[in-house]
């Protein structure tokens, strides 16, 4: 049987709330710089068609709140 270890997390809502801003600025900062950078580093076009497959995007795309919402 394995025994399943257990460890409570000891986090104040200031360090959480920090660590939560640092995490929001991080990927804010590199939102701001996504279009600078390669979609991949080494795939061709070919090999990146095969890993994503024929299927087509959705007709609607959804807001961002919308989506944390349900997340």
């Amino acid at each position: 049987m394995v025994k399943l270890r257990e460890t409570p997390i000891e986090i104040g809502k200031e360090e959480f709330t920090e660590i939560g801003h640092y995490l929001i600025n991080s990927i804010a900062d590199f939102l701001e710089t996504i279009r600078k950078g390669s979609v991949t580093p080494a795939e061709s076009s070919e090999q990146l068609q095969e890993i994503l497959g024929s299927a087509s995007l959705p007709e609607n795309g959804t807001s961002a709140s919308e989506v944390m919402a349900r997340a």
